[in-house]
This record gives C-alpha cells, structure tokens and sequence, in this order.
C-alpha cells in the first residue's frame, strides 16, 4: 500500500526504500520486491500526470483517480482496502468493472459499469490495478488473463502468492481502484 501512496498519487514524493527494492541481510533478511515495485514506477512515469480526484468513502477505503495533463493525457485509477468487501463509484473512461460473485447480478453497478465477470475459480484475480491501458493482476490466472487481453488492455503480472496466503491482493496493497 505505501508504494501506491509513494509513487501513484498527485503529492506522493517519488522515493524508494534500498532495503524494500534489493533487500536485506541478517537475523531479519528480507527479499527485495524490485519486480513489484519497478511496476509501480513505471506506472508512475506512464500514467499518472495531472489532477487527482479523491474517492475516501471511508477508513478502511479509499481510492483516487488521475486525470491526466497538456504533456500527457494519460489517466489512472487507483483503490486500495483492507477488508474484504466495499465498493466506490469513480468516473473512469472506459466505464469496465470487474466482478465476482453476486457483485455480477448488482443492480446499481448493472446500471453505472460494464461488468466483466471474472470466472468463479479466478475469484482471487478481481484484484487488479488500472492504470491507463494498463491492468496489474496477479499472476496465475491464464482466463482473467486472456479476458483483459481481449478486452485491449497492455496486462502486467505480478507474484501475488506470498499476500495471498494472508488474503492480501493488489487492491489492499495500494490505492486504486
């Protein structure tokens, strides 16, 4: 979540931890994320320039979306949570919402998205990260995969098992959308 705050919104200060993105030694070794977080850095050089719109519904979510700019009109969306179910309504250009469950058949995303239900046995792939043409997923999940991809998105995968054990997704590491 910090790297989305970091390197994705508007005021974020674009700095990366040597300890996160090589890691560490010792009797508290630590494997660096360099993968991960070269993602969240190339996002932030591709698609997020501009104003920011807020999207806080409340402490346990929250989500922003970058607009983009003259230079660059590039655009971004961006939701974080730490619990397991919430919903925010943010204008997005393209209007796509990935869905699961009886989130599918919800009348009031019915009538703002459209749903792009995700198989049953990909659940866990409903975390994503848009950002511009881009989609970060986890990977593994060759039918979302080929889902996004048909739908013209450029999909970057990343490794997720190791949050996934503690059912940490992408959206609960970070600001999105």
């Amino acid at each position: 979540m910090a790297y989305a705050l970091i390197l994705l919104r508007k005021a974020g200060y674009p700095c990366v931890f040597y300890g996160d993105y090589y890691g560490t030694a010792g009797d508290n070794s630590f494997d660096g994320k360099k993968d991960s977080i070269d993602k969240f850095i190339h996002l932030r050089q591709t698609c997020c320039f501009g104003d920011e719109d807020n999207y806080f519904e409340n402490e346990n979510l929250i989500g922003w979306v970058r607009k983009g700019n003259e230079e660059n009109d590039s655009n971004a969306a961006v939701v974080m949570s730490n619990k397991e179910y919430g919903k925010i309504k943010m204008h997005m250009e393209d209007g796509n919402l990935l869905a699961i469950g009886e989130h599918v058949s919800n009348s009031e995303f019915i009538e703002n998205y459209n749903i792009i239900e995700i198989p049953s046995d990909e659940t866990y792939a409903v975390n994503c990260i848009r950002m511009n043409d881009y989609v970060i997923m986890p990977e593994g999940f060759p039918k979302t995969r080929k889902i996004l991809d048909g739908l013209g998105y450029k999909v970057l995968e990343t490794p997720m098992s190791e949050f996934e054990k503690m059912d940490g997704g992408l959206t609960c590491l970070s600001l999105r959308f």
